[in-house]
This record gives C-alpha cells, structure tokens and sequence, in this order.
C-alpha cells in the first residue's frame, strides 16, 4: 500500500468520513423530489450479474457529443469485478460501442461509493454518477458525476446538474495515474451539499444549486463525440480500452449499511 502524503489516508479515512457523516446529516431534510428513493445496497461485480438489480444499457444516445452505442456485450464479467469496453466497433450508425451498468431503481440523499480503475484514451471517458431526466417518470434532469478523463490520466473531472443547467464543473489533479490501479471515489449528497472524496480524501465541496431528486445510479465507459471533443479529446484509439470496477455501494442519509470502503486496502 503506497503511501504518497496526505492519500495514503485511503481506506481508513474514508471509513471515518463516512461514519462521522451520519452525526453531520442530522436535522437536515433527508428524502429528494420526485421518484420514491431507494434504499441502501452494495454491489460486489464479482458475484456477477444480476438482472433483478440491474440493467445493461442498450441503447444510443443521439446527441453530437456522444459517438458510442452503448451494447450489453461490452459488459464483460470478471472473476474479481466487471470491465466496461469501448472499441472501436460502429453499431446503430456510430462508430464505436460501449459499456454501461445501471443499478435498478433511484436513489437520495446519502453516501456514495465505487472502487473502480479509470480506461486510458483521448475521448474516452469513465464515469460513475446519479442521474434522472424527464424520460425516467417526468422526473428533470439531475446528476451528480465522477468522470475520469483518458486523454490525461491524472485527471479527474466532477461536475452536476440541477433542472438541466450543469452547476459546478471542476477539473482535479490527481496524484496518481488512475490507469494503473483501483482507487475508492465517493461523494455524499445531502440538501445544501455535495461533497467528492478521493481515496477518502476530500476533494470538492459544492454549496449552491444541489440537485434534490431521486436518481438512477450508473457506471460507464464512453466515446465523446465532436461536440465534447474540446472537453475529453478526440478518439484516436484502434484496440479495446477498458474500465474496471470492483464495487459500487449506497447508504441513503441517516442509516447505516455496507460500503465498498468496508473492504477496500487501496490501489491494486
């Protein structure tokens, strides 16, 4: 386990920050708008799919920032976690393919997990967010994002939306390659907050404009199309890229339950 300054907090940081976050919940408005939210659930990608939990997007997302389709066959199942692929494989009209999970159901205020290492690529990008929009019950869109940019594979990009209006983009220098081992990002959520933690570091806090319903939680591996070249790179790949995830865990505000960082022992 390295331990470069302040990040070689990783694992034990994180558990104290997500226990003491349940002291600091206390008071405030504790249930989002919109679709009933779910409770608190753990996925370990190791115990493999399960269809009752979860959903393999199939579907294209016809908009010019976005150049990939994304196909259930490019969620490939591992014996310690799932891989996310993005190739350079044209379907529906668009020239590559991707990798998206989503865990069944929507989701509040509370503690967010993923143990995942981030694909290498210009365009490409590896995400772990909330998100909602009118095709999910009217609901507007909201989202909260962990988006790990392949063309610089120190950074990271954090970002969300209220009612559609993106309301807080931030670029974090990392002090690591995230290619090259898993590390535990999270956020938590609450009314008046949102705040992104990095091997239980925290990273960004957000104070305004927070989004208050219920959201679809998601990974992703994805190819930018031209309109978000200037953001992620243009794609300039030919083989295979692929993200990988260990874990992925939510505790709404003011319970308690299993989190990926129970586990974790830092970058693999």
């Amino acid at each position: 386990m390295r331990n470069p300054g302040k990040w070689g907090a990783l694992a034990l940081a994180a558990v104290l920050s997500a226990c003491s976050s349940a002291d600091r919940w206390g008071g405030r408005p504790t249930k989002t708008r919109g679709t009933e939210p779910g409770g608190a659930f753990i996925v370990r990608f190791a115990d493999g799919f399960n269809e009752e939990t979860q959903y393999l997007s199939d579907f294209s997302i016809e908009e010019e920032w976005m150049a990939a389709y994304f196909d259930p066959a490019n969620v490939r199942y591992e014996d310690d976690g799932v891989s996310l692929v993005v190739e350079k494989r044209a379907q529906q009209g668009l020239p590559y393919s991707a990798g998206e999970l989503q865990q069944l159901g929507f989701y509040g205020y509370g503690r967010y997990e993923v143990v995942m290492r981030g694909a290498p690529g210009s365009g490409v990008v590896s995400a772990f967010f909330t998100h909602t929009h009118e095709q999910f019950n009217g609901d507007p869109h909201d989202e909260i994002d962990f988006e790990l940019m392949g063309r610089n594979t120190r950074l990271l990009h954090i970002n969300h939306f209220k009612d559609g209006r993106a309301a807080g983009s931030t670029y974090i220098d990392l002090p690591f390659d995230f290619t090259e081992g898993e590390h535990l990002y999270a956020f938590e959520w609450e009314s008046d907050a949102i705040r992104w933690y990095v091997d239980g570091v925290l990273v960004h806090e957000a104070g305004h404009t927070i989004p208050d319903h219920s959201g679809r939680v998601i990974i992703s591996a994805l190819v930018v199309g031209e309109a978000s070249y200037d953001w992620a790179g243009e794609p300039d790949f030919d083989t295979p890229r692929a993200a990988f995830f260990r874990c992925m865990s939510h505790v709404p505000i003011g319970e308690t339950g299993p989190q990926c960082s129970d586990t974790f022992t830092g970058s693999n």
